[in-house]
């Protein structure tokens, strides 16, 4: 009993309840320490117990000692009820949702399981045991027997304990434990008041103007009498009296002056800022749920008088106003006639002539210039600007499609240099003016005759007679200057463009046929029913047609341009992939939407139909089922999450961001948002350009170094979505500019240590033609830098926008929120296409994470081979393509490792050279090199057929047939293989031994060597043997095996060879064979583990005859080089497990040759007289089963034309030719320089002596006789004559 009641109140749930709970509790000290207490008295009786073996004398009858024990043990286990109610009391004092903790607890659970036994069963027993009664067995092992007492407290606490806590749980649930008001929502909205004037700033001037005005003019008159005689002629006069009369007009004028005044006026109006606030609580209910509730909202307007432009008005001020008189008069001069005229006599007393009048007037004309010149001759002048070379590099791949669905891959880097020179071509000449000033002297006189007649009355007449007038006019010359000025004749400008082009093959290989490892745990499921050719999915739909066939959207379709079909046909639709929308809401009745929306969220309290179109537009570029009607979605069979947060074309930011949160919360791996912040004039305006072609801005208010970005919008907001994984897709915005817009710029957000705030989520999507061409509406991927290089002025960033920032079709056909459909532009239309495309590479890639989903797409997408142009600071990283995003991406390679995350090896093709091919097309045969798995950057498998990569290439520098041409009196075992072509075999010291080295002039590091020695049996036949050693770096019997079938350095070979030759007259018999043994070294980042040694043979059959002293033919069989004997053992990956590790098969690879080669050869070949002098053969080999693959027969012509020179006996490794051609040449150098001399006589006969020995000696070496050593006697004696002495 005291271990059972120890069980439940010293130990378990009881301590568990009292730590962990009641402790916990404002007031709970006294109650703890009572609980300890009561444990501290129940553990000094157990211990007094000595067990429970002690109680079983109560099985007969307690004694005073069990009763005293179980008396005070109902003591305790009353106090311990007593607890119990006190605990009960306080934690009923506590707050809803701490109580719904402390019921859900397992630690209350237990504890309360652990009371109702104690109350329930132990009390009873204890009861008895205190009142002197006996216990049954059955009663004892309740209280002693651990299995029944854990089952009893099992018992309770699945029934009693559990209907207590669920009816405890149901109560508190809704009942509210806090409520706390939160942030309001504040909405503004502007409104504008009539404009109005307040004061004037300043006023200017113009210049004074007169206007003359003439008041009623007031005229006058007066006369006056003249008497007039007129001289008859005969002594009588005729007086005639006129009588003059002169008007006066006296006019009253008023002179005024004025000026225009201009005054400058501001203009302001009052704008209204209306302010809508609504109050929000924030409720927690028991079981932890929140609830937010909005209040009733309060509005507020403030009225704010704002400049709104400078106005101009204009005042006449008079400066003065003068009044005279203008007084004009006017006569009838001479005069009117008063009366008759009278007849009068006068008698002339005397005639004087008077001196006539002259009178001279001098006049000047205005001054003129005339002008002459005079031409030089004409110069041509040529500039030059200064070049600008432009280069510009593209790779361009060809794909040849084999039979066996195998890819030949061309990869040509071009490179375009284009250098453009700016020439102007001026034609000029320089003209001398010679400005003469003239001007004209009038000189007019005027000469009056005049005479005086005095009568005797005391008059007299003057009389005028005759006026004669002269006129003379004079050019007088002022002065004259020269002024030359230069002339251009013709201006021409033109660009001296000059383009190379260089095209360089960069690689070639073999692709198989690359299919997605179903084995993969982690690629997704594909879409049932899928078809694999893509052009099946290239419809009316797909490419927005009508039944017709006539384009119904913008371009080319937004489908093709992205190359959607090609996923489509590997199994790729979206199925099961949800995707959020955060615009204006759908319209809920479209047919296109039926069974695709999986969620719904409205932030505008208007309901989810899309009363703008835009928010509909946009979900159908996404998700619209693929139904044969209208069109469909990028990601025709996923589903979205719809949050509505706009009713009109202003969206809540706040509201979106807390829109894609909710989205992600159901499931959601990408949220398109197709909205932004436009940026004002002020601001873009503000942008200059660095050197790497990102952006600053000088705008006083921002500071991007500092995280002060443009309108203090914080990227933090959008983090509640990325942190859940979300892929934010957003438009980059429409205005043209060259930096994306808000949110969308936020990708590249850092927090303080320079990790990405949002890790990569978000995608920044810019707009293309139709012709893949920048939308002009669309915002590039300009870059704001934080972090600017003062000294080069460039950026110091780690991310760019570009890093983030990629294209597709922004004139798309979609869905209208009419239930028809229609087109629409913009960069909104584009995110779409590219969130659609996250879902499509998601359904691939279900566990992949969402930056990896970004780098994935913005990996693959196409740039200059798409974009005419590309550049990364306008175009991002490319227009979308979903081909490439589901094909093996990167560092494609073979897992050679333990995981899928470790290194890799290359696939790239293999190759063979020479006889030995037959190793490589062996491995061709083995059927799990059919199905190797391979992995991409991003750790995603894929099968290749590596079979399709075997390649075998016959590199063969020298054939069988030429060797038995040559005489060669040794194998040419390494001339098997391309890469040893430098060396040759020398003579040594011994008779009919030779020694050959070579290496490679391509390959560090490999070299061959070889002693060959000749053996006389008898005088027609000869025994020949060669013993040699060969060492290969990169290759292994010329077989080239990199990447995930590499083998290390040193893989050497040791040969031996043999040889017999039988001379019949003219006819020459022989037969060679050769034995050799290769060992590979093997290197870890390999599929081959372990190699054993090959063994490969060779074998020669030959007959030539000697036709003449110069000329010989023959015909050869043979066997070259084969492996006989020996195989690799592969480690061929084919699976990975969920974790990643990579499951592999052990294969076994017999190299051995199957079908060996089988050579024919014919050879005609002429020796010249002197080894120095020209030599040809022809040689033709038919070759069975060329490099060891079966069926590839063919002919292989040679023929050389070939002469040695004076560096073919140079010496070679310290070795010198002692070939009796090299011999005599040293002689007869020798021997002109001694005939040169004098007192050489004995040395010139010794080396005469010398060189008819050597004669000799190559007329029996080509079985000439002495023939030919008397015609060189000859030869010698006639360069002798010609002065070779001189």
């Amino acid at each position: 009993m005291g271990l059972l009641l120890q069980n439940c109140g010293g130990g378990g749930g009881a301590t568990s309840f009292v730590n962990n709970i009641v402790s916990e509790l404002d007031g709970s000290s006294s109650l703890v320490s009572a609980y300890y207490t009561n444990i501290s008295d129940l553990n000094s009786i157990v211990s007094q117990l000595g067990g429970v073996g002690s109680l079983q004398s109560v099985f007969t009858s307690p004694n005073s000692k069990d009763i005293e024990n179980a008396q005070q043990l109902n003591t305790i286990v009353g106090n311990a009820e007593t607890l119990w109610s006190q605990s009960i009391a306080l934690i009923e004092a506590q707050g809803p949702k701490k109580r719904y903790e402390i019921y859900n607890s397992s630690d209350y659970k237990e504890a309360y399981a652990s009371y109702l036994y104690l109350v329930n069963y132990v009390k009873p027993i204890v009861e008895k045991v205190a009142n002197g009664q006996n216990i049954t067995l059955t009663e004892f092992n309740k209280v002693a027997n651990q299995p029944i007492i854990n089952n009893i407290i099992d018992t309770e606490k699945s029934t009693t304990v559990n209907t207590y806590v669920e009816t405890k749980k149901d109560t508190l649930k809704n009942v509210v434990d806090t409520s706390t008001t939160i942030d309001p929502t504040v909405a503004t909205s502007v409104s504008n008041g009539a404009e109005y004037t307040e004061g004037s700033v300043s006023s200017s001037d113009s210049a004074t103007t007169t206007t003359t005005t003439d008041g009623t003019p007031t005229v006058t008159t007066a006369t006056q009498d003249v008497i007039a005689d007129v001289d008859n002629g005969n002594g009588t006069f005729t007086r005639t009296i006129k009588r003059i009369t002169t008007t006066t007009t006296t006019t009253p004028r008023t002179t005024l002056v004025t000026l225009v005044r201009t005054y400058t006026d501001k203009i302001y109006k009052d704008v209204a800022t209306t302010t809508v606030t609504t109050p929000r609580v924030k409720k927690i209910y028991g079981d932890a749920r929140e609830e937010t509730v909005l209040g009733t909202p309060v509005s507020s307007t403030a009225t704010v008088k704002t400049f709104v432009r400078d106005a101009t008005r204009s005042d006449v001020i008079t400066v003065s106003s003068t009044v005279a008189d203008a007084v004009a008069s006017t006569n009838n001069s001479p005069g009117e006639v008063v009366g008759s005229p009278s007849i009068i006599t006068k008698t002339i007393a005397s005639t004087i002539t008077l001196d006539p009048t002259v009178v001279t007037t001098v006049t000047y004309a205005d001054p003129y210039v005339e002008t002459a010149f005079t031409d030089s001759g004409e110069t041509t002048t040529v500039t030059d600007g200064t070049p600008v070379v432009t280069t510009a590099q593209s790779n361009n791949v060809v794909d040849t499609s084999n039979p066996d669905d195998s890819v030949t891959r061309n990869t040509y880097t071009t490179t375009v240099t284009t250098t453009t020179t700016a020439r102007t071509t001026l034609v000029s000449k320089v003209r001398t003016y010679t400005d003469t000033t003239k001007r004209v002297k009038t000189t007019v006189t005027t000469t009056t005759t005049n005479s005086k007649i005095n009568y005797t009355d005391g008059t007299y007449r003057n009389v005028t007679g005759e006026t004669v007038t002269e006129s003379v006019n004079v050019i007088e010359t002022v002065g004259t200057a020269d002024r030359p000025e230069t002339i251009t004749v013709s201006t021409a400008t033109e660009n001296i463009v000059g383009t190379s082009e260089a095209t360089v093959l960069v690689s070639t290989e073999t692709i198989g046929s690359i299919n997605y490892t179903d084995l993969d745990p982690n690629l997704g499921t594909r879409t049932a029913g899928y078809n694999t050719n893509s052009i099946t999915y290239q419809t009316n739909e797909y490419q927005s047609r009508d039944a017709e066939g006539v384009q119904q959207g913008w371009g080319n379709g937004s489908n093709t341009q992205i190359n959607a079909s090609s996923a489509y046909s590997r199994g790729w639709t979206g199925q099961g992939v949800k995707i959020a929308v955060v615009d204006s809401g759908y319209d809920v009745d479209h047919s296109e939407f039926t069974g695709q929306i999986a969620a719904t969220r409205d932030y505008t309290g208007t309901g989810m139909q899309d009363n703008v179109g835009h928010g509909t537009h946009v979900l159908g570029s996404m998700i619209a089922k693929k139904d044969g009607t209208g069109t469909h979605g990028v990601a025709y069979n996923a589903t979205a999450v719809v949050v509505k947060v706009a009713d009109s074309t202003y969206v809540n930011m706040t509201n979106a961001a807390a829109g894609m949160s909710w989205a992600a919360d159901q499931g959601a791996v990408a949220g398109n948002l197709s909205a932004n912040t436009n940026y004002d004039p002020t601001f873009y305006n503000s942008l200059s350009a660095l050197a790497d072609g990102t952006y600053k801005s000088t705008d006083s208010r921002y500071n991007y170094g500092n995280k002060v970005y443009y309108n203090m919008q914080d990227p933090a907001a959008w983090k509640a979505a990325t942190d859940k994984g979300m892929v934010v897709v957003n438009a980059a915005g429409n205005q043209g500019l060259a930096v994306p817009a808000n949110p969308g710029y936020f990708a590249t957000a850092t927090d303080t240590d320079g990790n990405l705030l949002l890790g990569g989520k978000m995608l920044i999507v810019g707009a293309v033609d139709w012709n893949n061409r920048m939308a002009g509406f669309s915002n590039w991927a300009g870059h704001i830098c934080q972090d600017i290089n003062a000294v080069n002025n460039s950026c110091n960033d780690t991310y760019k926008v570009s890093d983030f920032y990629i294209l597709a079709p922004g004139y798309t056909y979609s869905t209208k929120n009419d239930g028809t459909y229609g087109p629409m532009v913009g960069t909104s239309m584009a995110a779409p296409i590219v969130t659609g495309g996250v879902a499509i590479v998601s359904q691939m890639w279900p566990f992949m994470k969402g930056e990896n989903l970004v780098r994935l797409l913005t990996t693959t997408a196409c740039k200059s081979s798409c974009i005419t142009g590309y550049n990364v600071n306008i175009h991002g990283s490319g227009i979308m393509d979903l081909d490439a995003a589901t094909r093996p991406v990167g560092a494609v390679g073979i897992p050679t490792s333990g995981r899928t995350t470790s290194s890799v090896s290359s696939t790239s093709s293999l190759s063979s050279s020479g006889g030995s091919g037959s190793s490589l097309s062996m491995l061709s045969n083995v059927p799990q090199l059919s199905r190797v798995m391979i992995v991409d950057e991003f750790a995603r498998d894929f099968y290749v057929d590596m079979t399709k990569s075997i390649t075998v290439k016959d590199t063969r520098k020298f054939s069988d047939v030429q060797a038995a041409q040559q005489g060669m009196p040794y194998l040419s075992f390494q001339q098997q293989y391309g890469s040893f072509e430098q060396g040759g075999q020398f003579p040594i010291m011994w008779k009919d031994v030779t020694m050959g080295l070579y290496n490679s002039k391509d390959v560090k590091g490999d070299w061959t060597s070889n002693i060959t020695k000749g053996w006389n049996l008898t005088n027609n036949l000869k025994l020949k043997t060669t013993v040699g050693y060969m060492s290969e770096q990169k290759t292994w019997l010329g077989n080239a095996t990199d990447g995930a079938l590499a083998v290390g350095k040193n893989n050497d070979t040791q040969f031996g060879q043999l040889g017999l030759e039988y001379k019949m007259g003219t006819n020459t018999f022989s037969f060679d064979m050769g034995q050799g043994y290769t060992k590979l070294s093997t290197v870890s980042n390999s599929l081959i583990s372990s190699a054993d040694t090959l063994q490969t043979q060779s074998m020669k059959l030959g007959w030539e005859q000697q036709l003449d002293e110069t000329s010989k033919w023959g015909i050869t069989y043979s066997l070259p080089n084969r492996i006989t004997k020996g195989g690799v053992n592969l480690n061929v990956p084919y699976a990975t497990t969920l974790d990643g590790e990579i499951v592999y098969d052990n294969v076994r690879a017999d190299l051995s040759s199957k079908t060996p080669e089988k050579d024919i050869g014919i050879f005609y070949s002429t020796q010249p007289n002197n080894e120095l002098e020209w030599k040809t053969s022809f040689s033709l080999e038919y070759r069975q089963n060329a490099a060891g693959v079966a069926g590839d027969d063919k002919f292989v012509p040679a023929m050389q034309v070939s002469k040695k020179f004076y560096g073919a006996c140079m010496s070679f490794f310290g070795f010198k030719n002692e070939r009796p051609g090299c011999q005599k040449m040293r002689a007869e150098e020798k021997l002109v320089n001694l005939l040169k001399q004098s007192g050489n006589d004995t040395e010139i006969a010794a080396l005469r002596t010398q060189l008819v020995d050597i004669d000799q000696q190559i007329a029996v070496i080509h079985g000439k006789g002495t023939t030919l050593v008397a015609r060189n006697n000859k030869h010698n004696t006639q360069k002798e004559a010609l002065g070779w002495n001189k």
